[in-house]
């Protein structure tokens, strides 16, 4: 991701006037701070609420009357000692679950927005510069 900052760069400035290369590149770098804060701040809200989402729908199926939960309760490490502390064991495994499907969520979004405004470099106007002194 870092690789992108130097051409984009390159390519917002080329065609900036000497003498106003200083206000846009002031400019660009706010552009790019605002642009990069607001990313940060979609990208952590569409993942907690798709944690949240993950998370009611997977418990949903922990109930005593669901079959893996009674193997479960019934198999694991932790019958005849403290069931609060495999009651905690479970649920820190059911908030990782629930995180590994947000991450996944959200990384598939921010391909498709990626994958979208990719076509747009092609659109971009070319120019000529002139080397002459």
């Amino acid at each position: 991701m870092g690789f992108h900052f130097v051409p984009l760069t390159a390519l917002a400035m080329r065609a900036i006037p000497k003498e106003e290369l200083g206000t846009a590149t002031a400019l660009f770098s706010l552009m790019h701070s605002m642009g990069g804060s607001v990313g940060i701040a979609m990208a952590t809200t569409m993942f907690s609420r798709s944690m949240q989402v993950h998370h009611v729908h997977l418990s949903s199926h922990i109930t005593i009357f669901d079959r893996a939960y009674q193997y479960w309760a019934t198999n694991s490490a932790f019958v005849g000692r403290a069931e609060e502390y495999g009651q905690y064991v479970l649920y820190r495994l059911l908030s990782r679950e629930a995180s590994m499907l947000a991450f996944r969520d959200a990384f598939f979004l921010l391909s498709i927005m990626a994958i979208i405004v990719l076509p747009l470099v092609f659109l971009m106007k070319r120019v000529r510069l002139d080397h002459s002194p």
